[in-house]
């Protein structure tokens, strides 16, 4: 994810919204959600660098 005002990286795509199983699904609000989904899911960059520094990864 970027700032779009200051051009400065703010978060990483962490994965995407999987719900296991078929049929019913989950609901948010009036939206059913299937076994795909478009839906993705993300955390901070400051949260992303300290996860790859405890698996060793030099930045």
């Amino acid at each position: 994810m970027i700032d779009l005002q200051s051009g400065q990286i703010i978060g990483v795509v962490s994965g995407r919204l999987s719900p296991a199983g078929t049929g019913g699904g989950l609901m948010m609000g009036n939206y059913q959600i299937g076994s795909e989904s478009s839906i993705g899911l993300a955390t901070t960059i400051d949260y992303a660098l300290e996860l790859m520094k405890s698996e060793g990864i030099n930045i």
